[in-house]
């Protein structure tokens, strides 16, 4: 199809390559400088990565005791025997230092490699005891947990 239009954006085509050829030094430089910015922005912000999980826990049936005894136990400490399990509970199980540091220990997918978690914090040059408190202390910072109290 040649017609007016067409011949408008050859023409237009033309326009912009003879710039091009005629200010060279100028495109090579402003393809230059946006790399170079591309660059730099990129070694500049921080990788953002985020995970999702859910989970219910089956509970068991409760143990048939009478009422006298159930009710004897849910004075000591709180204990609550006639219930299902509490999804609060499992929440606060998610994040002591002893899953924590189980999950540090694991190695992840990172930079085309697999590392554990103080490497790819940035903290593997540092005795180890230090490492893996510093590690426990920045994934509870970046970890949260909530409980759907309706479902539990």
């Amino acid at each position: 199809m040649t017609g007016p239009a067409t011949n408008d954006w050859f023409d237009l085509g033309d326009r912009v390559l003879k710039d091009l050829v005629r200010h060279w030094r100028f495109a090579i430089a402003a393809a230059l400088l946006g790399a170079v910015a591309g660059g730099v922005t990129a070694l500049l912000l921080h990788s953002h990565y985020r995970s999702g999980a859910a989970f219910q826990a089956e509970s068991m049936p409760a143990p048939q005791i009478s009422g006298a005894l159930a009710g004897l136990a849910s004075q000591i400490g709180g204990l609550n025997v006639a219930t299902q399990n509490n999804a609060q509970l499992f929440a606060d199980l998610l994040t002591t230092d002893a899953i924590l540091r189980h999950v540090a220990a694991a190695s992840f997918p990172w930079q085309r490699r697999t590392a554990a978690l103080p490497v790819i914090y940035g903290y593997d040059r540092e005795p180890a005891g230090w490492r893996e408190y510093r590690t426990v202390r920045k994934l509870r910072k970046q970890l949260r947990v909530d409980v759907n109290i309706r479902t539990g």
